[in-house]
């Protein structure tokens, strides 16, 4: 399914990409649709979403956590635990 959605946006996913976004939106296919949107629009020109653009920009059901920021302050990683709580904010996620 996000195969074909994908080629509807004009853009393909890389190996591996495409599964991914399917087990980050857990079977969600208005979410699917969305985020399928934002990484046509991030990849532009280049028409190809890569397993690291759907990493970056897709926050998976199954692992966006309190635990995870606590984790990533833990470990002094300030830059991605500030990257990772703003996409929280944005996306309006507070589990």
């Amino acid at each position: 399914m996000a195969r074909a959605i994908a080629r509807e946006e004009g853009v393909e996913f890389e190996k591996g990409a495409a599964e991914d976004l399917a087990e980050f939106v857990a079977a969600d296919l208005m979410r699917l649709k969305t985020e399928i949107d934002k990484l046509a629009t991030f990849v532009a020109e280049k028409k190809l979403i890569g397993r690291a653009d759907v990493s970056a920009l897709v926050i998976s059901e199954k692992t966006t956590t309190v635990w995870e920021l606590a984790d990533l302050l833990a470990s002094s990683q300030s830059k991605k635990a500030q990257e990772f709580l703003d996409r929280l904010l944005r996306d309006g996620k507070s589990r």
